[in-house]
């Protein structure tokens, strides 16, 4: 989401490698050419530690809780 609460980019499925990663970093460096995005992640089972923490690698700021309480408030 942008500073008006836009969603930017909506949450998709991708396998869980360093080739999908680097595809992510490239669509979010279409939005903007730094890394200062905050990236919400839901937290399935141990799925998502592999993406947090080439992200958090990336210097990305991650919240990687309570984005499903919040999904339906933003039309996710």
């Amino acid at each position: 989401m942008n500073d008006n609460v836009k969603v930017l980019l909506k949450g998709f499925v991708s396998p869980n490698s360093t080739q999908e990663a680097e595809k992510l970093l490239e669509k979010l460096f279409t939005l903007s050419s730094d890394n200062n995005f905050e990236i919400g992640m839901e937290t399935t089972g141990h799925y998502w530690l592999a993406l947090f923490s080439f992200l958090h690698e990336q210097g990305f700021l991650i919240h990687p809780e309570g984005v499903s309480k919040c999904s339906p408030e933003f039309g996710l």
